[in-house]
């Protein structure tokens, strides 16, 4: 009896349609759209200020992905606070 009710409410009804969605004829950008998109400050339109300077000291310090990674596992990136 379980096993029937929780099959049944799964069940799509015989008069389901999709419904119709809008898509734009071309979702891809252009190299020069792409280009400005990547090099956008996105986290500056969420206006806090924390975030723009962790962002900030970031950039500014972790030059090197195996330096980060290296402060991320040795803990040593919380002393700087």
């Amino acid at each position: 009896m379980l096993l029937c009710l929780i099959l049944g409410g799964c069940m799509v009804g015989p008069d389901y349609r999709r419904p119709a969605v809008e898509t734009p004829p071309s979702w891809r950008f252009a190299e020069k759209e792409a280009r400005d998109l990547i090099n956008t400050p996105w986290w500056e339109q969420f206006d806090d200020p924390v975030l723009v300077e962790l962002v900030g000291v970031a950039l500014r310090e972790n030059r090197d992905l195996l330096i980060a990674s290296a402060r991320v596992e040795d803990g040593s990136w919380r002393r700087k606070r």
